[in-house]
């Protein structure tokens, strides 16, 4: 049996309306993992900056990484190409996905929903995918996988063929929401969509989930290097969209 610590921060958003009134019993929390070079803890998801956009008062959760914790949160070596070689830690991620069950389980939370950007995509699906009760919304922005989805090198395409097989497995959610730029060099529409797919694959066998596309608009300044335009860099940006808290604290989410 692995045991891990995970630490993590904890925030409740109040929404104008809810000011001066008192938290409900019940709470939609969402468990936001970061990328490779946010922020640690809650600051990589800046909740305060979604105040205006919600209804209800929202718990964030953000699990912090350590020293120890590989960039990529569920793959353990040190390749300069990690998220394409490196080994899927499977006993960390399966800790991961032990201690979202257990919070989802909570009478005080009325629905969970999972976020991430980036880095923090894969962990988000792969934590997911080891989970063991419904999830209410998972939301990927920045989409990646592990390894090769298009089938050029033997290594990576062994990782992304085992990857295809945990999330075609993953429990149900009421919904999938993929957050992406077109112009993202870091992580190509093209290849994150192979993942999106697989996750719709996977849930197809639960009737009919909801599946939601979001393009996340994001423009460099005039003053921004052109050696830097990776047009990755838009986390933010996806988060201020109203539709998407409109529909992660929708009724029919409750």
């Amino acid at each position: 049996t692995t045991r891990i610590t995970i630490g993590f921060e904890v925030c409740v958003v109040r929404p104008p309306s809810w000011a001066e009134q008192p938290l409900p019993s019940r709470m939609p929390i969402c468990i936001c993992f970061g990328g490779v070079s946010s922020k640690v803890g809650i600051k990589s998801i800046g909740p305060e900056c979604v105040r205006n956009l919600l209804d209800k008062p929202v718990v964030f959760v953000a699990p912090r990484k350590t020293k120890k914790t590989h960039q990529f949160w569920f793959l353990k070596g040190k390749h300069s190409q990690g998220w394409r070689y490196d080994e899927f830690d499977d006993d960390k991620a399966t800790c991961f996905g032990h201690w979202i069950t257990y919070l989802n389980s909570l009478p005080c939370v009325q629905q969970t929903n999972l976020l991430g950007f980036s880095a923090g995509s894969f962990a988000a699906s792969e934590a997911w995918a080891k989970c063991s009760l419904p999830l209410n919304w998972v939301v990927l922005c920045g989409l990646h996988g592990h390894g090769d989805v298009s089938g050029n090198d033997e290594l990576a395409v062994r990782h992304w063929q085992a990857q295809r097989r945990r999330l075609l497995d993953a429990p149900k959610a009421l919904g999938v929401a993929w957050m992406h730029n077109s112009k993202d060099i870091v992580c190509p529409k093209a290849n994150a969509e192979v993942v999106y797919e697989t996750m719709k694959e996977g849930q197809a066998r639960f009737g009919e989930p909801q599946f939601r596309y979001f393009e996340v608009e994001y423009e460099y300044s005039k003053k921004t290097k052109e050696k830097n335009r990776t047009y990755h860099d838009y986390f933010e940006n996806a988060l201020l969209m109203p539709d998407l808290w409109r529909m992660l604290l929708s009724r029919e989410s409750e």
